[in-house]
């Protein structure tokens, strides 16, 4: 008897978390999102490997640091040769960004329309990777829930605000109990077809964060696609902030 009513306890505390879960709005989903997301400075070493059209495979090796969510960011291209120095600097959540090459040792400030752009012929543009609240990005509504991999998501159905990106809408994946994104498909020019989409996976906690080890960005109009993976993530290592000098770039 004793075994029945913590079974019956058991149902009902599951069954009213389950209604809980299902009664969020995308506001509220979104905010979890920013709470299970913010840092305040991590180091990462990345390797990123582009596939192209055709199949053509090229691997590049990054080494970046970030403070404030993703509000400051530095990433220093290491592999290879060709592109090794080159560095990207991201301000105000994306909003202002810098490239240095090694080459020229010069420093040049990039429009605003470049945040549309791929960065280093990858399959990531430059807001896909700046920083910012998804609370203060985006807008929209819970359209279902689906389970990707064995875990329960909501799916958000979001537009961007003012502040936000450029593309029409997206779609998100969010696991109903720890709020990490598993993935994105991305809506441009009036399309009901995704043109991209973003996987999130192998997530894990490192530090008390949740941290997705791999990243895919998958292009369907043309089969390319971009891998990333986490061959570091540290927390702890000491960042100094003027490092995101966009004035001392070429030290």
């Amino acid at each position: 008897m004793k075994g029945f009513f913590i079974c019956t306890i058991m149902l009902l505390l599951t069954t009213g978390q389950s209604a809980l879960a299902s009664s969020l709005s995308a506001e509220q989903i979104l905010m979890e999102i920013d709470k299970v997301e913010k840092y305040d400075h991590v180091y990462m070493e990345t390797r990123q490997t582009i596939t192209t059209s055709n199949g053509d495979k090229r691997t590049l090796k990054i080494k970046s640091w970030s403070m404030d969510t993703g509000d400051k960011q530095l990433s220093v291209y290491t592999y290879p040769k060709r592109v090794s120095g080159v560095k990207i600097l991201m301000l105000n959540d994306g909003d202002d960004i810098w490239s240095y090459s090694p080459k020229t040792r010069r420093t040049r400030h990039l429009a605003s329309h470049a945040k549309k752009q791929k960065v280093m012929g990858s399959d990531f543009s430059y807001e896909d990777i700046g920083g910012g609240k998804m609370s203060k990005r985006y807008t929209g509504a819970v359209v279902k829930e689906e389970t990707i991999d064995g875990i329960n998501c909501f799916v958000l159905d979001l537009k961007p605000t003012p502040k936000g990106p450029s593309y029409d809408r997206i779609l998100a994946w969010v696991g109903k109990t720890d709020f990490a994104i598993r993935k994105i498909d991305y809506f441009d020019d009036g399309n009901q077809k995704a043109f991209k989409t973003l996987f999130l996976k192998k997530i894990k906690k490192i530090s008390g964060h949740l941290v997705p080890m791999e990243m895919t960005m998958k292009n369907n109009e043309d089969g390319g696609e971009t891998e990333n993976i986490s061959l570091s993530v540290d927390f702890n290592k000491t960042i100094k902030a003027d490092i995101f000098d966009s004035q001392k770039l070429d030290r």
